[in-house]
């Protein structure tokens, strides 16, 4: 034994048989280690994995759509397509299914309580109840035990589909998207954006997109449709029976009693026995079998759908270019279009053509759009259903078409360069007969009431539509490039515009959607923007693929410039040829006729501060139309814009003012 200075004992190699063996191994071998480090791997991912899953859940609440998107989605239609690339590199877009998806704005007062009853006693009770915390919290309680669920039906073998199992904000973000396949990524992308809706919209705006949105039988969507639909009647006046037999299709749109009156009828007593549960029916009410049996006579009420024939022939070239570098598969488009306005134009302009065929008329057009260049609709053709009708879109420049000659529609685009080079609307110009020699020929202009004139204010020449007025102009004041000028700053390709003084008179053929987006700078205060009707497109699982940017807004003419046209503009449709417009409309309103020669064309191009649409009447082979004035495209637009202003909840009134300038 050996001691040291204190007398304490050391031990040695030879004295201690434990020490020499730990002195012979000082470290552990390189098997041993690499063997706690592989005992630890599992235990820190285990540790990690909360997080992990917390941070992508975070991740998919970021990305879900925020309050006004998720509006948008709800309100607007959305196309269906199949992209598919040849051998040869080409690329092919097609519709697929219904082709689109739409809504009608309808509020939930205006929804029958019995089809509200029975959608809360089945698809999600707390819904109307409790509070938000409760419904997110339960929510994620569903979300778990359909999981669980769906595991165990796993691990027995079964291949069924698992339950869904989901509330009715999550359905409505099914409804939203494509996605169709059952996968746990979707099902959780789909909870997180319900989660959001709870959180940012309110129980009532949920459910009126939810009852507008759902699909309930053959390109019928929405309880609105579905009525008028099955029962030819309006979705507040479903009795019980009704509104429980339209609810049997809500989990299988394509089992309704029409199409499966079997499988229908099981669903309805089912929800049947769960309204008279939660207390929406009287407990010893039974179901009536009978009357379910018994074949519905279709009410009077008409039903049309929209027709988005001509949108989508506007539309597949933009996504040709779109998906070209995207993978085959199918895709949702986003649109900006409103099925509802879509079907006030359809109807204004059918009924229209109709009253005119008569004097000759036998086509018409209209788009319409926000001053922002949202495209609410577009209407290429009146009588959609005719096969004729449907070969072009006479909304937009397309193969076969030949744009037509806004005639006096044109004028404000001279009267707004000339206002630009200093002139005011109590300016006094000449309006007396002028004659222009150019070359060989003489360009005389005519008034169409046939009177001469000697001079007048700018404001009087455009509200009385004075040819010989806007002639003298711009030849006395302006010059044809400035004119020129002025439309391609407003939107109106160089292509169309001619060097010859009939352009003051519009004389040149320009697309309706391009005149109507230059008419929507002077609602945007001299803003300008590019017409478009896609926002978003979606891939199959619900993510975004491409989405339009924001674009900076491009200021082209001064505000004080329009501020003036606006004023000048508003007493066309006050006291001018425009009257017509005026009628069961308030707030402010401006616009401008056309009638084109020997009466070929008859447009007119009005706004609110909310919406600007064009619409033109004619024939596909120009011809004369007795009688057929500017005033009476007027009446038209005025007919749609009455439908719009009166019954969709979520187009603004025109009871603001234009952009003032400060």
């Amino acid at each position: 034994m050996i001691y040291d200075a204190q007398g304490r004992p050391i031990r040695s190699a030879e004295t201690d048989p434990q020490s020499a063996e730990t002195a012979e191994t000082p470290t552990d071998p390189p098997a041993r280690k690499k063997r706690r480090v592989a005992l630890r791997r599992p235990s820190v991912i285990l540790r990690c994995l909360p997080a992990v899953v917390f941070v992508y859940i975070l991740y998919l609440y970021i990305d879900s759509p925020n309050a006004e998107e998720t509006r948008r989605l709800a309100r607007s239609a959305h196309m269906i397509v199949k992209k598919t690339t040849t051998e040869s590199r080409e690329v092919a877009i097609e519709t697929v299914g219904d082709e689109f998806t739409y809504a009608l704005d309808v509020p939930l007062e205006n929804v029958s309580q019995h089809f509200i009853n029975a959608l809360l006693a089945t698809e999600d009770r707390p819904f109307m109840k409790r509070g938000v915390f409760y419904k997110v919290a339960y929510k994620f309680y569903k979300f778990v035990g359909a999981a669980l669920q769906c595991g165990w039906f796993r691990l027995r073998g079964n291949k069924t589909p698992c339950p869904g199992n989901s509330t009715i904000s999550q359905q409505l973000a099914r409804n939203l998207w494509i996605a169709e396949r059952r996968t746990l990524r979707r099902k959780v992308r789909e909870l997180m954006w319900a989660v959001k809706m709870d959180l940012t919209l309110g129980a009532d705006e949920i459910l009126t997109y939810y009852v507008n949105r759902i699909p309930l039988g053959k390109r019928v969507f929405g309880i609105e449709s579905a009525a008028r639909h099955y029962f030819g009647k309006r979705a507040k006046y479903l009795n019980e029976l009704e509104a429980v037999m339209i609810a049997a299709a809500v989990k299988h749109p394509s089992r309704n009693f029409r199409s499966d009156p079997e499988t229908a009828k099981r669903r309805a007593e089912i929800i049947w026995r769960a309204m008279k549960k939660e207390g929406y029916l009287p407990g010893r009410k039974p179901f009536p079998r009978r009357h379910f049996s018994h074949p519905i006579v279709r009410g009077k009420k008409t039903y049309r759908k929209p027709y988005f024939g001509h949108l989508k022939l506007w539309l597949m070239p933009q996504l040709k270019k779109l998906l070209a570098e995207h993978p085959d598969g199918q895709y949702q488009v986003q649109t900006t279009v409103q099925a509802e306005a879509q079907i006030y134009a359809e109807v204004a302009l059918d009924n229209g053509v109709h009253k005119f065929r008569q004097d000759g008329a036998g086509q018409a057009a209209l788009v319409s759009m926000r001053p922002s260049g949202e495209i609410v609709a577009m209407v290429g053709g009146a009588g959609a259903r005719v096969r004729a009708a449907r070969a072009y879109n006479r909304a937009t420049e397309t193969k076969g078409m030949h744009p037509r000659p806004p005639a006096s529609a044109f004028k404000p685009i001279v009267y707004l360069a000339a206002l630009e080079e200093g002139l005011r609307p109590g300016s006094r110009i000449k309006a007396d007969d002028i004659t222009i020699s150019d070359g060989n020929r003489r360009y005389r202009p005519r008034n169409v009431d046939g009177k001469s004139y000697g001079s007048t204010t700018l404001e009087n020449a455009l509200v009385k539509s004075i040819n010989t007025a806007a002639v003298r102009l711009a030849h006395d004041h302006l010059s044809l490039p400035v004119i020129i000028r002025m439309a391609t700053r407003l939107g109106i390709q160089r292509k169309w515009l001619k060097e010859q003084w009939g352009l003051a008179l519009g004389g040149c053929g320009i697309p309706l959607d391009e005149m109507t987006a230059a008419y929507s700078v002077f609602a945007n205060g001299g803003v300008r923007a590019e017409p478009f009707a896609i926002v978003a497109v979606y891939d199959v699982n619900g993510s975004v693929t491409w989405s339009r940017r924001q674009p900076r807004a491009t200021r082209v003419v001064k505000c004080s410039h329009i501020r003036h046209l606006n004023r000048m503009l508003g007493e066309v449709i006050n006291r001018g040829t425009g009257k017509p417009a005026r009628s069961n409309l308030v707030g402010p309103l401006a616009g401008k006729t056309g009638t084109g020669d020997d009466h070929v064309d008859a447009w007119f191009v009005g706004y609110t501060p909310d919406l600007v649409t064009g619409v033109w009447i004619g024939n596909d082979y120009p011809r004369t139309m007795e009688d057929i004035w500017g005033r009476d495209a007027a009446v038209l637009w005025n007919r749609y814009m009455v439908n719009i202003t009166t019954n969709m909840q979520h187009v603004e009134r025109p009871l603001g003012q234009f952009p003032s300038c400060k």
